[in-house]
């Protein structure tokens, strides 16, 4: 959702910075052509959100990309507890794990915080406009119509002028200093206290000008300004936008008012006194075009006394010029955006016991472009990518104790799913030469350092099981105690092999179970069969403690390695 608030404020600032440009070039134009470029950019800033979602895609350049800065560490290997044959090593973590040090600079954090603020600041706006319209409502039930003969015969007149067929409604409040026009198919004009007490050319000027707003159908398009306004709150060009708006509306109806005879002088002199007596009300605006209005009183009344000021109404032909001109940046706007959707992957990543893994570094990376995002999940698991544009991705996790995910997947909308890594196999490594001399596997020494590494493992299971014991989060998972070998039985380099010279490696997969036995042993691959089955028959009789997922005994894969070399 963020990202799209994004993405339609840069829409909604481009079309609106374009009509803030055009007028500012155009300052020689007549306020009537200014007003009509600002209110068609902000109707065009509008008509962008349903132009975006049907026009078709074509652009692969995205507007958000993800920026991380990561450093590759190994996970350390657990400590050896029980002796081995020369050269034996043994890893349980296959995979080496990412530290994301960098992060997106949209994190979910920072998305929920700008969201939250967004939704704070639309609905506080929100909630002056509707205060504002309730305001306006209470003011017309409250206001009376006004009978005076002065008011009656200019309204009949101007209506005639205007050609306005379901007429206007004539309001009188008692508010000392409210003159405020609104409405679209019933306009509704509320004058102030003291208004009947106004001369007639007084009154003629306030309601041309009044009526005027009405035929431009200036209200209406303020209000568009100011909904989107509110959606925008957080925009200065939106602000801009709609101040300009109001204020070129006020100079049109001016010219207007101008045009039908009124002197300058005298009509400056009526507005005057008008924006002195009618002082702004000191409550919060209403939503309403007013005429005494202080701001840009002055630029007006220089507008006024003017005489070489263009005064002309848009022609039709600059009208059909600029709408071009905006009906093309607007398609164009709107196709950069319907050129690249951004979708988010969210989702919540798993042990195998269907807890969830805090902390786990997870990356996407873009098959077409290269672009790689990073994050790492929060404290419950859960993940956010966000900006992603549609193709397809290498999926990576990363966590120490388990393997690593790679994994490929095509983003072509928001996904949702979870992530169950899985434990991370045993290594190990093992080096027999044709000169080493195999020790009995039951002899004083070794039988003591085997009760030991017993002894040793048995501190670290009791801990672990301390640890959940003492109210550890049923919810979060990862942790892991990694099995340790109590048995080690070194291969028996054949004979006939140490004679020929002949060496090798020999690989194979097998299965620690949840007692510690070695079974299944598979994929047995090397030189010689005899050599398979001297380093086969030397695992299975290997004997592990149990692996420990969230103090639950675990099967775990092993991969051996043995290497049969010949010493020159």
């Amino acid at each position: 959702m963020t990202v799209s608030l994004l993405e339609a404020a840069l829409r909604a600032s481009i079309l609106v910075l374009a009509g803030l440009l055009t007028v500012s070039i155009c300052r020689g134009r007549s306020a009537a052509f200014r007003h009509w470029v600002l209110a068609a950019s902000v109707l065009s800033a509008w008509a962008t959100l349903p132009l975006s979602a049907a026009m078709p895609s074509w652009l692969r350049a995205p507007l958000v990309r993800t920026a991380t800065i990561g450093t590759s560490v190994s996970a350390p290997a657990p400590q050896a507890v029980a002796d081995s044959p020369v050269d034996v090593t043994e890893t349980f973590v296959t995979n080496a794990a990412t530290a994301a040090r960098g992060r997106s600079f949209l994190s979910p954090d920072l998305l929920g915080l700008v969201a939250g603020l967004w939704t704070a600041g639309t609905l506080a706006s929100l909630g002056a406009l509707v205060v504002g319209f309730t305001r306006l409502r209470r003011i017309a039930t409250r206001a009376h119509a006004v009978e005076s003969r002065i008011w009656t015969a200019a309204r009949r007149e101007l209506e005639s002028a205007y050609g306005f067929p379901a007429g206007i409604r004539l309001l009188q409040s008692d508010h000392p200093s409210l003159l405020v026009t609104w409405g679209w198919r019933h306009p509704t004009v509320v004058l102030p206290a003291p208004a009947e007490a106004w001369s007639e050319e007084r009154a003629r000027v306030v309601l041309a000008h009044e009526c005027a707003h009405i035929a431009r159908r200036d209200w209406i398009l303020q209000i568009a300004a100011e909904v989107l306004r509110t959606v925008c709150w957080f925009n200065p060009l939106i602000w801009m936008a709609c101040r300009r708006l109001r204020n070129e509306s006020e100079r049109a109806c001016d010219d207007i008012v101008l045009m039908q005879g009124v002197p300058a002088a005298s009509y400056a002199g009526h507005l005057l006194e008008l924006t002195r007596r009618l002082h702004p009300v000191p409550r919060a605006p209403l939503p309403a075009l007013t005429m005494a209005r202080r701001s840009g009183l002055e630029g007006r009344i220089v507008a006024m006394l003017n005489s070489s000021t263009n005064r002309r109404p848009a022609s039709p032909r600059a009208r059909g010029v600029m709408s071009a001109a905006l009906v093309a940046l607007t398609l164009t706007v709107a196709a950069a955006h319907a050129q690249q959707s951004f979708y988010t992957f969210a989702g919540t990543v798993r042990d195998p016991s269907e807890r969830v893994l805090p902390e786990t570094t997870l990356a996407l990376t873009n098959a077409d472009t290269g672009a790689k995002y990073e994050i790492r999940a929060n404290a419950v698991g859960h993940f956010e990518f966000v900006g992603l544009p549609p193709a397809s991705y290498t999926l990576s996790a990363n966590r120490p104790g388990f393997s690593n995910l790679n994994e490929t997947m095509r983003i072509a909308g928001n996904v949702t799913r979870d992530i169950v890594l899985k434990v991370g196999d045993v290594q190990e490594t093992i080096t027999v030469t044709d000169r080493a001399v195999p020790k009995p596997p039951t002899d004083a020494a070794t039988l003591e350092r085997r009760q030991a590494a017993q002894r040793r493992f048995e501190e670290m299971r009791a801990r672990a099981k301390e640890q959940c014991a003492a109210g550890a989060d049923a919810v979060i998972g990862g942790s892991l105690l990694p099995p340790a070998k109590l048995v080690d039985v070194r291969p028996v380099y054949p004979e006939h092999l140490k004679a020929a010279k002949v060496g090798g490696v020999v690989t194979m997969d097998a299965i620690i179970s949840t007692d510690g036995d070695v079974r299944e042993i598979d994929n047995v691959h090397g030189p010689d069969p005899a050599l398979e089955q001297a380093a086969a028959d030397a695992v299975r009789q290997w004997q592990f403690s149990a692996t420990l997922l969230n103090c639950q005994p675990i099967d775990v894969t092993m991969h051996v390695t043995t290497n049969f070399r010949v010493e020159p």
